[in-house]
């Protein structure tokens, strides 16, 4: 998995978002590893220190899955 240029805080994070992945189900995520992926590209934008990142990127999964099932289009998940 690619990290981040600026990972050093996140890097540290690492396998608390793995651990923390693990622990959710039905986040929308469409593969083991989306929501720490997604993390870890978010390294210094705003809530990507303080929990709330992971709130955001969690709901923007869950709108994608919404989208998914009113459209019947398929969106590319994260590499």
């Amino acid at each position: 998995m690619k990290r981040a240029r600026n990972s050093k805080h996140l890097g540290v994070l690492f396998p608390q978002l793995e651990y923390i992945e693990k622990a959710f189900c039905n986040t929308g995520s469409k593969n083991f590893g989306e929501v720490t992926k997604k993390m870890m590209e978010y390294d210094g934008q705003p809530g990507s220190n303080d929990g709330t990142g992971l709130l955001q990127t969690i709901a923007s999964l869950k709108v994608r899955e919404i989208y998914e099932n009113l459209t019947g289009a398929k969106v590319k998940a994260a590499a």
